[in-house]
């Protein structure tokens, strides 16, 4: 149902920003101050500058999310042309989205990477894979969480699985409908 009404919404820029974050689990504002030279569309990589934890870090994106950032990219060239925000406003201050609420609908813009995380575990990422997609810190003391580098390439495949998933929860086939979910594995 939620899917459902932000696609119904009538601001494209919002209906993208909460999908990219439901899609991603970056936190509100690292998405919402997201800018195109921080995207690297051929690559399928963001980079998130500025995060919460401190740390630079290069999130790989799914197919579905690059084809969502190329279509805002195209939108935003006609809307808000010379913009370097992924999510431009006209009403902000800053330029970019600020209050990504949509009209009649209530919801926590956290509770979309509290989704994210959940639906990874829900089809088993490993524990750490699914750490260094949110940036999240690994616990003190855990020695081999210490050696894990962070490597966009090596987390693509999560992403595209995570991708998959909530794809299929927000998107059902229509009844009577067989839909296989195939990811290949490199």
């Amino acid at each position: 149902d939620w899917h459902k009404g932000i696609m119904q919404s009538g601001n494209p820029i919002r209906r993208d920003y909460l999908r990219l974050v439901l899609f991603t689990g970056l936190r509100r504002t690292n998405a919402a101050e997201m800018r195109w030279d921080h995207v690297d569309l051929d690559a399928g990589i963001v980079l998130i500058p500025k995060p919460k934890s401190g740390r630079p870090f290069a999130l790989p994106l799914s197919g579905y999310l690059n084809d969502l950032l190329r279509a805002r990219k195209a939108e935003n060239e006609l809307l808000y042309p010379g913009s370097p925000w992924v999510f431009p406003s006209a009403s902000s201050k800053s330029g970019h989205i600020s209050e990504p609420k949509l009209k009649g609908m209530t919801f926590m813009i956290h509770g979309l990477r509290a989704t994210f995380m959940t639906v990874a575990e829900s089809i088993e990422i490993a524990p750490y894979a699914i750490k260094l997609l949110v940036n999240h810190a690994m616990p003190r003391g855990d020695v081999p969480g210490g050696y894990i580098q962070a490597d966009a390439e090596r987390l693509r495949e999560p992403m595209e699985r995570i991708t998959a998933r909530l794809r299929m929860l927000c998107e059902p086939p229509a009844k009577g409908e067989r839909v296989v979910s195939i990811v290949a594995k490199k």
